[in-house]
């Protein structure tokens, strides 16, 4: 499997339990998304990843770009 330099994570993600550090270099979310984690197995985890998750909020530019992104591949199916 590849590595990515910079992988973004969602709930789902840490969820599933998936090796994220696996796929990605460097790990980034938003805060929202830990505060999106309910069950407890999950919270525990968090507590002890082998890794950091880089937490920062995307830029309106950021926002657009990846819409305008998702907009374009939605065409392609």
């Amino acid at each position: 499997m590849v590595r990515v330099q910079k992988l973004v994570v969602d709930s789902v993600a840490l969820i599933k339990n998936a090796p994220i550090k696996d796929i990605g270099e460097e790990i980034y979310s938003v805060i929202d998304v830990v505060n999106e984690v309910k069950d407890r197995e999950t919270k525990r985890r968090l507590q002890v990843l082998p890794y950091d998750i880089i937490f920062c909020e995307p830029t309106p530019e950021n926002i657009k770009h990846v819409s305008d992104f998702a907009k374009k591949n939605r065409r392609l199916c």
